[in-house]
Parts: structure tokens; C-alpha cells; sequence
């Protein structure tokens, strides 16, 4: 689930993945950079709807007044974006998981 509301210099919206402890949907905010980087805000929650209005708040928020350093963990860039040019596919991955990635012939 992807809702995303666009500003000159970043965008936020509402993601989710499987949680691998129990299966169950976790929610968290992303903030996307222009130039495809991205940031996942360090809370989840089961509710999507809490963090709609956290995401419309950044969205409308300076992005110099955002405390990227302190709240927000690095994440994949969006595919296809500058970011994604600049580094590849493999920044992200500790070397148990690429070293998977190799064995299994994915690259």
C-alpha cells in the first residue's frame, strides 16, 4: 500500500511489509528524496491509518526542519531514480545476503 503526495523537494507516503515474526502487516512512513533516495521513519504500527496524517505532515513539512540523522533509517532508492544510478541494486545488503544472492545465480 503506497500513498504518495509529492512536494518540490521530497515525498512521503505509507508502506508496509510482512512482518517475519507473525506474519502480520506492519506500517511505516517513507520519505522519498527527489533524486530516489529514501528513508524509513524507525515506527511501525498495524494501522495505517495513524501514520496517513504523519505522512501528509512531512510531506507539507521543510525538509531542512526533518531530523533525518536521528529518526529515520536508509532504505533501497527507488528504482530507476538518480540515487539507484549512483550506488546499484547491492548497497543495503550485508554479506550473508549477497553472498545468497551469488550462490543462487541472481547476479
Amino acid at each position: 500500500m503506497e500513498t504518495k503526495q509529492k512536494t518540490a523537494t521530497h515525498t512521503a507516503f505509507v508502506r508496509s511489509d510482512v512482518n517475519n515474526h507473525n506474519g502480520a502487516l506492519d506500517y511505516y512512513v517513507v520519505l522519498e528524496l527527489m533524486t530516489g533516495r529514501r528513508y524509513a521513519l524507525q515506527t511501525t504500527v498495524n494501522c495505517p491509518e495513524r501514520l496517513k496524517k504523519a505522512a501528509q505532515t512531512i510531506t507539507e513539512t521543510k525538509l531542512s526542519e526533518i531530523n533525518i540523522e536521528e529518526h529515520w533509517s536508509e532504505i533501497d532508492p527507488a528504482y530507476g531514480s538518480q540515487r539507484h544510478a549512483e550506488i546499484g541494486d547491492f548497497h543495503l545488503m550485508d554479506e550473508e545476503e549477497f553472498n545468497y544472492g551469488r550462490e543462487q545465480g541472481y547476479w
